[in-house]
């Protein structure tokens, strides 16, 4: 969520930690949430920075109109093989197609560990995928 923070949405360090301990406040304090009431408060967390911000909240991860952002990845995993990480990049590469996911899809990814949020869905039909955090597979147990 930082590393969006700081390298997509342009935030200062003091920006990006001030939005952080809203989130934390209203995200991850309060106790007996479920997975997906947890994971609708951060997706309208997320769309108020937007807004906030003055950024769409749909604008895209990767955005090949906008260049004043500096380049930056996030890691996560999918659902149906958590040991493969897929890295969700503010910029193309030749090897990897770019992508449709939104600022919000890639945050949400980041932050999905299934005991705290729901995984998350991204893609259309055959294409969709669900993604969690890629820190599930490592700290979790499971068989390898």
């Amino acid at each position: 969520m930082l590393a969006i923070f700081l390298a997509k949405l342009r935030m200062s360090v003091e920006e990006a930690s001030d939005e952080f301990g809203t989130i934390i406040e209203q995200v991850y304090e309060p106790d007996g949430l479920t997975p997906s009431e947890r994971s609708n408060r951060l997706r309208h967390c997320m769309e108020e920075v937007m807004k906030k911000r003055g950024f769409s909240i749909h604008l895209k991860l990767l955005d090949e109109t906008q260049r004043e952002e500096c380049a930056g990845f996030v890691v996560v995993s999918l659902c149906s093989n958590i040991q493969t990480n897929v890295c969700l990049r503010t910029y193309s590469t030749r090897s990897h197609p770019s992508s449709t996911i939104t600022v919000i899809e890639a945050v949400l990814a980041t932050c999905a560990s299934r005991s705290t949020f729901s995984p998350v869905p991204i893609g259309e039909r055959h294409r969709r995928r669900e993604y969690v955090g890629a820190g599930y597979g490592q700290t979790i147990p499971c068989a390898r």
